[in-house]
């Protein structure tokens, strides 16, 4: 390092023509998505000593440091992994409402015609045009039960797709974290424990692009890596590893997934996962598509058990009683594969009013009680052991 005049002229041109390379750079980088401003910071150099006294020794840059707040950045992912989720649901919520909603897709328009054609009948019994009207607007109101049940199961496969694309997409994008973490690491070492801002740029990009996935949690590491996290804690990213998430199928219902952590082990995180648009996908599940189909099946029981009872009132033309107008499928039953034993489950529906909507769990606790619960608000019935008659909960009947 030289000294005297020549020297400290030297430092100061190179000191400035470094931080006139920044502001270049600045300028050059303005409009790049994600870019943080950068800053070179100078200090004096130490001093020469001559006769007891200290006589400056120019300036060099000590560090170029990016100008960002880690406390906003951390604020902007999770209010980004919020709107994504929301936005999500938004969409579902939306399109379950149109189509419930809409005059030629909805129930409302069916069961007006299906009734006025009842009230055209009950004028003129013994009409065979009226009666063919009637058998064909029940018909048609049959036809819209069953489109409506086949759209929101069609959602249910669209979700499923959608989980598996966007799975796909966070492990993309947690294994180039992964491999910025070594290239971070690395810098960091030449630069003496300052990582390139540029880097650190990217990484801040990367992980904005995984909130609008799934909301996250970074922890900056010594080394100049950072850790990921998702759920209650999993790590996602640790220095230079990755690790992946994947879907598997519901243990109750093969044809529905969920969203599982592969670690050490592979378990399901659904019911950890709040925010992102993985959420908004598991929150539309849940929030919209289970309760419209619960409510659409609750609703054709109570009309078919009201018509059906009506219809046994009355004769046909050639004096008969009449008998059941409509049929509904019974309650569906899914067996866990884990199950052993040989115990088994039968519902039957004993008063329709009492129907809440909601799905149920069955399960054997450690004393051999039965618990009942209801996933829809998590309350559970404990039914005791192996009950000796049928077992009444709300709205059904379990043998």
């Amino acid at each position: 390092m030289a000294s005297g005049i020549l020297g400290i002229g030297t430092s100061a041109l190179l000191a400035n023509q470094r931080a006139l390379a920044t502001v270049s750079h600045n300028l050059a980088n303005a409009t790049v998505d994600g870019y943080s401003r950068q800053s070179v910071e100078m200090e004096a150099r130490q001093p020469n000593q001559r006769g007891g006294i200290f006589f400056g020794n120019g300036v060099d840059v000590t560090h170029v440091r990016r100008n960002v707040d880690l406390f906003i950045n951390q604020q902007i992912n999770t209010d980004t992994a919020l709107q994504s989720q929301l936005e999500t649901q938004m969409n579902y919520l939306r399109r379950v409402d149109d189509l419930l909603a809409g005059s030629g897709t909805g129930l409302s328009s069916a069961v007006d015609d299906y009734f006025a054609a009842i009230n055209d009948l009950s004028l003129d019994p013994a009409s065979l045009p009226q009666r063919e009207v009637a058998l064909q607007r029940a018909a048609t109101l049959k036809d819209r039960f069953q489109s409506l049940g086949n759209f929101l199961a069609g959602l249910e496969q669209e979700i499923n797709s959608e989980l598996e694309d966007q799975v796909g997409q966070v492990n993309a994008l947690s294994a180039s974290l992964a491999q910025l973490n070594n290239n971070l690491a690395i810098s960091a070492a030449q630069g003496q424990g300052s990582a390139s801002p540029d880097l650190l740029d990217q990484r801040d990009r990367l992980i904005g692009q995984l909130a609008e996935l799934v909301p996250v949690s970074t922890a900056e590491q010594g080394d100049g890596t950072t850790s990921v996290f998702i759920g209650n804690g999993q790590a996602l990213v640790v220095s230079s590893r990755a690790f992946s998430l994947t879907t598997t199928p519901n243990q109750f219902d093969s044809s529905r997934l969920e969203l599982s952590y592969q670690g050490v082990s592979t378990f399901e995180i659904s019911r950890e996962i709040n925010g992102g648009s993985l959420g908004g996908l598991l929150n539309s599940r849940q929030l919209a598509l289970d309760p419209a189909l619960n409510q659409l099946g609750r609703l054709a029981v109570g009309f078919e058990q009201s018509m059906n009872s009506q219809h046994r009132l009355g004769m046909d033309l050639t004096g008969a009683i009449g008998g059941d107008l409509f049929t509904v499928g019974v309650p569906a039953i899914h067996a866990a594969p884990s199950n052993t034993g040989v115990t088994t489950i039968g519902v039957t529906i004993s008063d329709v009013n009492a129907l809440t909507g909601a799905d149920y769990r069955l399960a054997v606790d450690g004393s051999g009680d039965y618990l009942l619960t209801n996933l829809l608000d998590d309350s559970i019935q404990n039914l005791g052991p192996v009950p000796a008659g049928p077992a009444t909960v709300p709205g059904a009947v379990n043998s």
